[in-house]
């Protein structure tokens, strides 16, 4: 835990593997196993908070998400988040919408983009785009490559707009 605490604030919340433990894909320690870790091993916490001391997390070489039991692991929280890219209304609207329209875009080549909208998991491939019709009001997310940290944060979206958000890894 001391070595932990003397580390640099990574810019996300952060977990390291303490004991052998497995990201399973419930917050259960019957849950079928995602993933084996092993002491010093380094996750991403997708929150601060639990399920039955279970906790959700990301491998950062995999992109493997699942949950981890809160005993095999020391929190490093962040007081830096690193955000993602910001939402650009499109002057496109829809005055008769009742919700907001969110078109990401994953520009990378090779890499599939993994993003937490309001905590719905969606997967998009390279070179392609989803829309989201949304609720108008706070918007949160987490998003997610293999080999890349995690960004996270939150927008506010309006009833009627459009939002082009566009993903690029800069490496």
């Amino acid at each position: 835990e001391q070595e932990v605490a003397k580390m640099a604030d990574p810019g996300f919340d952060a977990a390291v593997v303490t004991s052998v433990s497995s990201i399973r894909e419930t917050p259960k320690s019957t849950g079928r196993v995602l993933l084996a870790v092993k002491r010093g091993d380094f996750l991403s916490l997708v929150g601060r908070e639990g399920t039955d001391n279970w906790f959700q997390v990301v491998d950062e070489k995999t992109g493997i998400e699942g949950w981890i039991d809160g005993n095999a692991f020391v929190a490093k929280f962040t007081t830096n988040t690193i955000t993602g890219p910001a939402l650009v209304e499109s002057g496109k609207a829809a005055s008769t919408a009742t919700t907001a329209t969110v078109v990401i875009s994953n520009m990378e080549e090779k890499t599939t983009l993994s993003i937490r909208v309001n905590g719905t998991l969606y997967k998009i491939p390279p070179k392609s785009t989803k829309t989201l019709a949304l609720a108008p009001g706070k918007m949160t997310y987490y998003g997610w490559s293999p080999g890349i940290r995690p960004a996270t944060g939150s927008s506010m979206l309006e009833r009627g707009k459009q939002y082009d958000w566009s993903f690029k890894i800069n490496r």
